[in-house]
């Protein structure tokens, strides 16, 4: 009876080992301020992206790369009201990344003008958890976020950029430059 109760504690064990594996490899892409599943994407490239490595990243970030992607690559004003932003960050390193925030909010992203400034904050109509969280990136894996931003305030003929970054992690940023047509 000692032996079969033994190798039955050892069985739960290893099933208590597999089941942890499981959940920590399924919430490698989740995010702990409620977010819910993120998933990890393949990669796309797409009209109008932008691949940037994050230069002179934060101590621990130097293996993080962002992409940012804009959908449409060619704004045709009173067609186009909106341009969705695709932020991926991915890690091209050897150890697992982890991303502290501050409060629920994951990316900020901004349309600028080059002679007028600040014409949209993607965060300035939004209301954000202001619980700490965290995101984990393991080796080779990704994470992607969108946003939106209007293109209201945009002229024909415009130089344009949308910046994109972490706010808790500054460095880590991409920028595309926009044309846009009548």
């Amino acid at each position: 009876m000692g032996v079969l109760n033994s190798a039955f504690r050892r069985g739960q064990e290893i099933a208590g080992y597999v089941f942890f594996l499981f959940l920590a490899g399924s919430a490698a892409c989740a995010d702990s301020a409620g977010n819910g599943w993120l998933g990890c994407w393949n990669g796309w490239r797409k009209r109008g992206e932008s691949r940037i490595v994050a230069q002179k990243p934060a101590s621990g970030l130097s293996d993080l790369e962002m992409t940012l992607s804009l959908e449409p690559g060619q704004i045709r004003l009173g067609v186009d009201r909106r341009i969705r932003v695709r932020v991926g960050l991915r890690n091209r390193g050897r150890r697992m990344c982890e991303l502290e925030f501050g409060s629920s909010q994951r990316i900020e992203v901004q349309l600028v003008e080059a002679g007028r400034g600040v014409l949209e904050t993607w965060s300035d109509d939004r209301r954000f958890e202001p619980r700490r969280g965290w995101v984990a990136l393991n080796p080779g894996e990704r994470l992607e976020y969108e946003a939106e931003v209007s293109t209201r305030d945009m002229e024909p003929g415009g130089a344009y950029r949308v910046e994109v970054w972490l706010p808790e992690h500054p460095k880590v940023r991409a920028s595309v430059v926009l044309s846009v047509g009548d």
